[in-house]
């Protein structure tokens, strides 16, 4: 194992300097640039972790546009996920050098190298490919919990995805199906997209015009997507449903009509992961450790839509803005050298 394994960064023969994908301002993927950087300073509490694979999802092009709800001080390193191994960690945190680990970090992972709070980092099972481990936390982590605490799914419920070719989409269809739905169908917007959610387990899987014969077919509408068609889509649920809101990929925030909730007892529900995890962290492991011991199994898999290496970021996020890409979006960022 690598001298920086073991003596971290203090010993010179962890490097002073990383690559990184960096923005300097909200252009869009243009405005991405591949550079060298100093490494991040490791403060108390936190892990250095040399970084394999990292994670892009539409997330992290709505930060490089600006359009994020929430601002990012520039310059700041692009992508939310990252997979690796422990060069340095506080003793008392369990971690040792080498061990592979992942994390959701906001941004900062398209990088060499990555400080997280110890609270932040996730076990990964051994035998699992590091690319798996920068594609799952975050889909996986969301998925279960709008479907589970927030949904409250029950075996031989009904569910309909939308987004089903999307990361949270393919996520919540295994998911589903793991936890004994009985049926799981999907919505996705292209002949791609369908074809990913039909191999991830969705039957049956419907284009965004097929949805009105659906109409009260289903208890748990996973939503994602929102706007106007997620409206529309309401339809589809049962009296008592449940409208479980993930995200706005769509690009519009869902303004649903409350008289719909009145008149057929339907429940609108906020899956907010971000803020969730940010205050009940404990909470955010338990699940991890149970959804990393499937994913070993191989009950569970990160479903990957396209790969590359750090310096095809900006080509990676245009494929992304061109929703070219199903599912995830994975960076090789350096090689795993253990």
């Amino acid at each position: 194992m690598p001298d920086e394994f073991s003596r971290g960064r203090a010993d010179q023969s962890c490097p002073q300097l990383m690559m990184a994908a960096r923005l300097h301002s909200l252009g869009g993927p243009e405005s991405v640039v591949i550079e060298e950087i100093p490494l991040p300073a490791v403060l108390g509490g936190q892990a250095l972790v040399r970084v394999v694979a990292a994670g892009l999802s539409h997330s992290d092009l709505l930060r490089a546009q600006g359009r994020y709800q929430e601002a990012v001080d520039l310059p700041f390193v692009v992508g939310g996920e990252l997979a690796g191994r422990i060069v340095t960690a506080p003793p008392w945190s369990g971690l040792r050098p080498g061990d592979p680990v992942a994390a959701v970090v906001g941004t900062g992972a398209v990088a060499e190298y990555a400080a997280v709070p110890v609270g932040q980092v996730l076990p990964l099972p051994q035998d699992l490919p590091l690319s798996s481990g920068a594609a799952a936390p975050l889909n996986f982590l969301t998925a279960r919990f709008a479907l589970m605490d927030r949904g409250g799914l029950r075996p031989g419920e009904d569910v309909v995805v939308l987004g089903g070719g999307g990361g949270i989409g393919t996520a919540a269809i295994q998911l589903a199906r793991l936890a004994g739905a009985g049926s799981v169908a999907a919505v996705a917007s292209s002949p791609e997209r369908r074809a990913t959610a039909a191999a991830t387990g969705a039957d049956p899987v419907l284009a965004p015009e097929e949805l009105a014969g659906r109409r009260a077919t289903a208890d748990v509408l996973l939503d994602p997507v929102g706007g106007a068609f997620a409206i529309e889509a309401l339809g589809v649920l049962r009296d008592f449903g449940r409208h479980v809101v993930v995200g706005f990929a769509g690009g519009q925030v869902t303004a649903p009509k409350l008289n719909r909730a009145v008149f057929r007892n339907l429940s609108h529900v906020g899956a907010g992961w971000g803020a969730f995890a940010e205050h009940y962290p404990d909470r955010v492991r338990a699940s991890w450790l149970e959804l990393a011991e499937h994913l070993a199994a191989g009950r569970l898999r990160a479903v990957i839509g396209a790969e590359g290496h750090i310096r095809e970021v900006p080509d990676l996020l245009r494929r992304l803005a061109d929703r070219r890409v199903p599912a995830k979006t994975v960076v090789a960022v350096q090689a795993d050298t253990t």
